[in-house]
């Protein structure tokens, strides 16, 4: 941005000194710089990409002492910060939670709030040299949230959206790693100062990420500094749409964002499902920034049980009773047996002697009667399964 009129007094004076021409070869690095960045999006190894970024950070730090007012170089080192932080530092500290690593968490939670400290500084430090009226960006916060409001209202050029966005996605991202910090909590409205003013100025930057953004400040706040989570699902459902719900990390964060807060278990798994199958290529331009996010919806689903109660079992269905059966026909009464036929008279025999009465035959032994059968034992009473309690 400022190459140009450097080159121009450059050779106005004759002075093609060391000097200039180091302004000129750092001005033309920093247009390669911009003009190559979208490589780093199509990406589809996220670790390839944490390998390479900080050696991308100190270039353009050193661009950076050579040319100090360059809010084009700013914007972009402010990006690199705040997206570093996001997307690894913060995405290594949840791993280290999951893990109960409590010197990971610690580590990784300080090296993303660096990254984003730095990325604010950047920002607000090209607001001031957009505007230095009462000492910039920073004398304005120290003088209050009307000051600062009145401040930012003077900045309504499109090419200063970016700035807007980063610093004030890097300035809430820190407040979310600190949110014991009452002083961190206290600059929340500052945040929304810079979001508002980003919405009328461009709120279609990056893919809708405004939209996000705002959603993610009014989602995650407490009630007392305006949180509405449903208001904030209405904002992360139009970003979804408007891009065609290739930016999955819009999802994962509605998930971890507003599926939480209203305690809405069905949302939350419909969104980190739809995520992860989402093919990998779903948007060759952010390739990097959706594998990000499938990369975090594994980790959120897995926590599931810790954020929700349980499932409720499906109610047993209830038989259809049986219809009763049909009374039998009665039987047809049987035939009457005919009468038997009078018998003939026998012929008289011989009187034979009469028999010994025989000795009466024993009775037979009566069989002993079966020994009653042992009671069935009791079954025992099915065990109360208690339900899964709920980590802290």
């Amino acid at each position: 941005m400022l190459a140009r009129p450097t080159a121009v007094v450059c050779l106005a004076v004759g002075l093609v000194s060391a000097g200039c021409m180091t302004n000129l070869a750092a001005g033309t690095t920093v247009k390669v710089i911009a003009q190559a960045s979208p490589a780093i999006q199509r990406y589809e190894d996220p670790d390839l990409a944490a390998e390479g970024i900080p050696g991308s950070i100190a270039t353009m730090e050193g661009l950076l002492e050579i040319r100090p007012d360059d809010t084009f170089l700013r914007e972009i080192l402010a990006r690199t910060y705040a997206s570093y932080g996001f997307g690894f530092m913060e995405d290594r500290m949840e791993d280290a939670v999951a893990k109960d690593d409590e010197a990971g968490i610690e580590h990784y939670r300080k090296r993303a709030g660096m990254a984003y400290r730095r990325a604010r500084e950047l920002a607000l430090g090209s607001l001031t040299i957009w505007n230095d009226d009462g000492g910039g960006a920073e004398a304005q916060i120290k003088a209050g949230l009307p000051a600062f409001t009145a401040y930012v209202a003077d900045f309504d050029d499109k090419d200063q959206a970016p700035t807007l966005f980063w610093g004030a996605y890097a300035w809430a991202r820190y407040i979310g790693l600190n949110r014991d910090d009452v002083n961190a909590l206290a600059d929340l409205p500052y945040v929304t100062v810079l979001v508002e003013r980003l919405m009328k100025i461009d709120p279609t930057y990056m893919g809708y990420a405004p939209h996000a953004l705002r959603a993610g400040l009014i989602g995650t706040a407490p009630a007392q500094l305006g949180g509405r989570p449903a208001e904030a699902k209405k904002e992360f459902e139009f970003a979804i749409a408007a891009t065609k719900g290739r930016n999955l990390m819009y999802l994962v964060m509605e998930a971890n964002i507003v599926a939480v807060a209203l305690q809405d278990r069905a949302l939350y798994k419909q969104l980190l499902t739809t995520a992860l199958d989402a093919p990998t290529d779903i948007d060759k331009d952010n390739r990097l920034s959706n594998q990000l996010a499938k990369r975090r919806a594994a980790r959120y689903l897995a926590d599931i049980d810790r954020l929700f109660e349980p499932e409720a079992a499906p109610a047993a269905e209830t038989p259809e009773p049986t219809p009763p059966a049909a009374p039998a026909a009665p039987a047809a009464p049987a035939a009457p047996a005919p009468a038997p036929a009078a018998a003939k008279p026998a012929a008289p025999t011989p009187t034979a002697p009469a028999a010994k009465p025989s000795a009466p035959a024993p009775a037979p032994a009566a069989k002993p009667a079966p020994a009653p059968a042992k009671p069935a034992a009791p079954a025992a009473p099915a065990a109360t399964v208690p339900a899964p309690a709920k980590k802290p």
